[in-house]
């Protein structure tokens, strides 16, 4: 395997896990805020009702 390659296997999956922290974290704090999965659905479906 050649160094290029693997350099950009190393920087793809950085970006992939950075990304999929970002996420879960963002969804956690929203699920803390909110109270529970339920409610953040329907604070979502409420959202995009007023703002679509």
């Amino acid at each position: 395997m050649s160094i290029r390659l693997k350099l950009l296997l190393s920087y793809t999956g950085m970006l992939v896990i950075s990304l999929l922290m970002f996420f879960l974290t963002a969804v956690l704090i929203t699920i803390a805020t909110t109270g529970d999965l339920h409610s953040f659905r329907d604070f979502y479906k409420v959202h995009y009702q007023l703002n679509p």
